[in-house]
């Protein structure tokens, strides 16, 4: 009933959010924009754009660019990620997990979800450490939040778009209007 959902995708980080079973819309329809929020950065060495916004930090194309990588799937960047032995690649990993866990630990704070899913790229990041990156999170949290707080990895992988836009022909089923 109470759920907060990041996609991480080649565009930056959208997301979602459920309160009390009701997705949130917004004035605008734009709730759940966190790719447009500025993180706190606690180490000016983690800072990569100047006031970026989280998506400017955590990024998809960062990590193909340590990875030394074009364009690919997420189960190769998955793959490339596990796999790799470059400390670069392991240093931005490890920079892009800081930066995150201090987002979802903003979003926990504000919205009290039961549950944070992430998609995408954000989910390859935390798969490649999902105890390590909870407890970052958990760190940040207030106590009162992150009691019953779990923390998830979505998985519909990299089928999540498709199943989404067939969701929307039953949108009407799914979430009816009181």
């Amino acid at each position: 009933h109470d759920v907060v959902y990041l996609n991480g995708g080649a565009s930056g980080i959208g997301g979602a959010v459920i309160v009390g079973g009701t997705p949130l819309g917004g004035a605008g329809g734009y709730a759940g924009e966190f790719g447009q929020n500025r993180p706190g950065i606690v180490d000016a060495a983690d800072r990569r754009a100047a006031d970026g916004v989280l998506e400017d930090e955590v990024s998809r194309a960062r990590l193909l660019a340590a990875l030394h990588l074009d364009a690919v799937d997420d189960s190769v960047l998955a793959e490339a990620l596990a796999s790799t032995d470059d400390p670069g690649a392991h240093a931005e990993t490890a920079r892009q997990r800081r930066i995150l866990a201090t987002a979802l630990a903003n979003a926990a704070n504000v919205l009290n979800p039961a549950v944070i899913v992430l998609g995408g790229f954000l989910a390859t990041l935390a798969a490649l450490d999902l105890d390590g990156l909870d407890a970052a999170v958990r760190a940040q949290t207030m106590p009162a939040c992150a009691e019953d707080l779990r923390l998830r990895v979505a998985e519909l992988g990299e089928n999540r778009l498709l199943v989404g836009a067939a969701e929307a022909v039953f949108e009407a089923e799914l979430f009816p209007t009181p």
